[in-house]
């Protein structure tokens, strides 16, 4: 089965291809949750939610490329 390598931002993600593409469909109607740290005299944290520009991309990866890089393991 083909899988894909999902990137969000700091992480990266292996999953079925039909599973990953579900996850981004999902993803495509989320919206954003930040909070901000301030300091006190500036009224303390703030809290936002908004439209979110792009939560993650994905990429199609090849049958042969994952049995490569599953082979390599986890880095030491």
């Amino acid at each position: 089965m083909a899988k894909c390598v999902i990137d969000f931002g700091h992480s990266n993600f292996v999953l079925d291809a039909d599973k990953a593409i579900k996850l981004m469909e999902l993803l495509d109607t989320a919206e954003v949750y930040q909070q901000r740290w301030r300091r006190e005299e500036e009224g303390g944290s703030t809290k936002h939610i908004f439209a979110a520009d792009s939560v993650c991309s994905i990429e199609l990866l090849s049958d042969a490329k994952y049995k490569m890089y599953k082979l390599a393991g986890k880095p030491e």
